[in-house]
């Protein structure tokens, strides 16, 4: 029974990574044909990997906020696991902030 509930824990990461993916590549899309872009591929790679990143992030803080045994971990390794989490997600959001909003060559 508790191999299911792990399981169902997994596929609702993985559902939201995938929703993530697509939401970030749609705005992706929308923002540069609003600036008059064509769609550049590895914009869209780079979207989509940042948009795994800020998922995985979270994930990390979630499992490390709410599992009691981490592994191999123990002590205060768990207040640096969430640190890793925070900063992943935090560069990926920067990087897709950066895929949004680039900045101009004029200033």
């Amino acid at each position: 029974m508790h191999s299911l509930v792990v399981t169902g824990a997994i596929a609702i990461y993985q559902a939201a990574a995938i929703i993530a993916i697509i939401l970030a590549v749609v705005l992706y899309e929308i923002f540069g044909r609003a600036r008059g872009e064509e769609t550049d591929l590895g914009g869209v790679f780079e979207a989509g990997a940042s948009a795994i990143g800020f998922v995985i992030g979270l994930r990390i803080i979630v499992l490390c906020s709410t599992k009691d045994d981490l592994g191999p971990f123990e002590g205060d390794d768990r207040i640096y696991i969430v640190l890793g989490g925070l900063a992943l997600g935090w560069l990926s959001a920067q990087q897709y902030r950066g895929l949004l909003w680039p900045k101009s060559d004029d200033s």
